[in-house]
């Protein structure tokens, strides 16, 4: 019965130092430090999220606002207490914006975007995603235009032209296959690469076809999606 107990304690004891060896190799990634970062890069981090094959940080939350280099040549100001994430030649891919600032877009575009907002580049340092500074005019795709809102996230394809955002006042717009419907302020729209909108919130109550010939009559406020025909398939 002693030597059960003796050899209990010990168990118990080694469990405690394993745990608490556990605890410290956890904590060695908090704590202010500078870590290297890919390709001769370093920064501070409060905590490191992930490392590569070679120990340089791929994510991490910084310690301070610090200027950043971002893909093909660019940088920004990305804000202390955020995440932000490295590519393999240590650029900046997302981030939050340590201020309210202009950066590219796509094709040749620009826009501004929110102190405090997560932003997303591709590999042209282009910002594919992010929060916009103010209310703006920004094209959409196969020539058309929409007046998106201050403080929401925008979404850019390949040429620059807005796939999702939201809109900044009740506007008519195009859906597929020559209809239209009139959609709310401040609600999300999305378009489909000619520019039709195929998902968004209805500024007004209204008929709209549906599949099979058929039409319903859908109430203000109802998210409604429509297929390729301009069909309402879904809608809450």
């Amino acid at each position: 019965m002693k030597q059960s107990k003796i050899i209990a304690n010990n168990i118990h004891m080694k469990t405690l130092v394993l745990i608490s060896f556990f605890t410290l190799s956890t904590c060695l990634v908090f704590g202010q430090k500078n870590y290297a970062t890919p390709n001769g890069g370093s920064a501070n981090f409060t905590s490191v999220q992930t490392f590569d094959a070679n120990g340089k940080v791929t994510r991490g939350i910084l310690a301070n606002d610090v200027n950043l280099s971002t893909p093909n040549g660019g940088s920004a100001n990305f804000m202390k207490g955020t995440a932000v994430t490295f590519n393999a030649n240590g650029k900046v891919t997302t981030g939050t914006m340590a201020n309210d600032v202009n950066l590219s877009t796509p094709n040749g575009g620009s826009a501004n975007f929110m102190k405090g907002g997560v932003v997303v580049f591709d590999n042209n340092g282009k910002v594919t995603h992010g929060i916009l500074a103010n209310t703006v005019n920004l094209s959409t795709p196969n020539g058309g235009s929409a007046n998106f809102m201050k403080g929401t996230a925008v979404t850019y394809n390949n040429n620059g032209k807005v796939t999702t955002g939201t809109v900044a006042n009740d506007v008519n717009l195009s859906t597929p296959n020559g209809g239209s419907a009139n959609f709310m302020k401040g609600t999300a729209v999305t378009y489909d690469n000619n520019g039709k909108v195929t998902t968004g919130t209805l500024a007004n109550d209204v008929n709209l076809s549906t599949p099979n010939g058929g039409s319903s009559n859908f109430r203000k406020g109802t998210t409604v999606t429509f297929d390729n025909k301009g069909k309402v398939v879904s809608s809450h």
